[in-house]
């Protein structure tokens, strides 16, 4: 059973930004990451998928200024405090990390199946 984070990140897939000029390296590997979540949300615990939501979130939408949730709905509120911690972290940035994220779950998912 998927859940909703999961099915958000898969419906994200393939979504990249660009820059005036032509997209950086960092932007490729950006959008390799995007293309690869999929992949790895097997390995990928709770916390990894509130990690990559919120870094997918502000990489691609900036600042969270949507309306916080009531606290009672444990999931768009934990989803809205992560992104929320987050702010004044730049794009560029968060494009970094959850391509670090997805590297980190790469591997993990690589040395599990070595077993």
């Amino acid at each position: 059973m998927m859940t909703i984070a999961r099915l958000e990140l898969q419906q994200h897939k393939g979504k990249a930004l660009t820059q005036k000029g032509g997209a950086t390296e960092a932007i490729k590997r950006y959008q390799t990451a995007i293309a690869e979540t999929s992949g790895v949300l097997s390995v990928a615990e709770g916390q990894d998928l509130v990690e990559i939501y919120a870094l997918f979130k502000q990489s691609s939408a900036g600042d969270n200024t949507t309306p916080q949730p009531n606290a009672s709905d444990v999931r768009s509120y934990g989803k809205w405090m992560a992104w929320a911690g987050l702010k004044g972290m730049r794009q560029e940035e968060a494009q970094t990390k959850y391509a670090d994220k997805i590297q980190e779950l790469q591997r993990r998912k690589h040395a599990t199946t070595k077993l």
